[in-house]
């Protein structure tokens, strides 16, 4: 407001109310007092200066924070942090933050007895739970498990016996003498079954009867 007596004039135009700068610079003042018996004028410059205004939009990880002004935000959300900047005058600046969540995945796989599964740099080979962390796409920790199951090899043994002369069927093969032999077939659940086979031929017997 204006004191009572007098008139405001700013870069000579005149003021009758509060006087907002349209933009910063600088202006220069003058009160002119005229009240029919005497008159006066005094004179200022005075200057206005900028407001600094800053819009930030950035993503973190969950867990992590950004650090502003010496505030720490960890939250999603849109924020207004007011700082001083170099001339003295307000920084406002807008956050925009938005929290990334880690991305998580569980791997169920099964291999047999004797093979090996790699998994991040590990050749496994045993039952078990096991774990690694990576970056995702997103630039935040992305965990992977894996639920390895090993498969049993089946293990069949046979043993067998024929007579000379007679023949005997084994995983394709007609066997007509005694040895030990395998085939190896696929067993309900994928992996190998062994089939070993033990077989004896047996000779043939013969009699002679003189008789009267």
């Amino acid at each position: 407001g204006l004191p009572v007596g007098g008139s405001y004039y700013i870069n000579n135009q005149l003021v009758t109310g509060g006087f907002s700068a349209p933009s910063p610079g600088l202006y220069h003042l003058d009160y002119i007092v005229n009240n029919g018996l005497c008159s006066d004028t005094a004179s200022h410059s005075f200057e206005v200066k900028n407001i600094s205004r800053t819009t930030i939009d950035t993503a973190i990880c969950s867990g992590a924070s950004f650090v502003i002004g010496g505030q720490n935000f960890s939250a999603d959300g849109n924020y207004t942090i007011t700082l001083s900047s170099y001339n003295n005058c307000d920084s406002i600046i807008s956050l925009n933050l938005v929290v990334l969540n880690p991305i998580g995945a569980t791997i169920n796989q099964s291999i047999c007895e004797g093979q090996t599964f790699a998994f991040g740099n590990q050749n496994l080979t045993a039952s078990g739970t096991y774990s690694i962390t990576t970056t995702a796409a997103n630039g935040c920790d992305s965990t992977v498990n894996l639920e390895l199951t090993v498969l049993s090899i089946s293990v069949t043994n046979l043993i067998n016996t024929i007579c000379d002369g007679q023949t005997y069927s084994f995983g394709g093969q007609i066997l007509t003498t005694s040895g030990s032999y395998s085939d190896t077939l696929i067993a309900f659940n994928g992996c190998d079954s062994i089939v070993n086979l033990s077989l004896t031929v047996l000779n043939s017997s013969s009699l002679t009867v003189d008789t009267t």
